[in-house]
């Protein structure tokens, strides 16, 4: 006589290998979440520089661009300081710049479309993204080409292992 169904053992090896494939997956899916809002956080701004510069070129007005760490926003700002778009930058992760003492940078945009980092730092300017646990995930360089007008925009993973605590000191 012929048994039908499963046995316990069988059962449990099933359990067992859905299980792992799940943790597997979640593990991905987390991962990629991270990487999905940092993505974000880069095309945001490169999105707006380029498109504030060819607005700026077409109505011949200056526009300013700020980057505010405290409220996680990029905005754009006419030459009277009216904010005409914000965006805001994903929750899940969390921003320092530069030294740690700046908590925004400002990108100046003029009427014919050239752009310029203002104030401190020079040409060179690093936004840290970090994740849910404070560790770095990437450093976005933005880099102030003068002599063509425009913002170069890198990312890069650190070099060293790098968190909230470290950040300024790393590479």
């Amino acid at each position: 006589m012929k048994k039908k169904g499963f046995s316990i053992v069988e059962v449990v090896v099933i359990v067992a290998i859905v299980f792992l494939l799940g943790s597997f997956a979640t593990m991905k899916i987390g991962g990629r979440a991270e990487k999905n809002a940092m993505i974000k956080v880069k095309s945001t701004i490169t999105e707006l520089i380029r498109v504030t510069a060819h607005k700026a070129f077409e109505r011949g007005e200056e526009y300013r661009i700020i980057i505010n760490i405290d409220d996680k926003s990029v905005k754009r700002e006419d030459s009277s300081g009216n904010t005409e778009e914000e965006i805001t930058l994903p929750d899940a992760l969390s921003y320092k710049l530069g030294s740690g003492s700046d908590t925004e940078y400002e990108i100046k945009i003029d009427d014919t479309g050239h752009a310029t980092l203002v104030g401190f730092g020079g040409l060179n300017r690093n936004l840290f993204v970090f994740n849910s646990s404070g560790k770095a995930l990437y450093k976005i360089n933005m880099r102030d080409n003068t002599a063509l007008g425009y913002i170069i925009i890198n990312s890069y993973l650190p070099e060293t292992d790098m968190d909230e605590s470290n950040y300024t000191t790393g590479t």
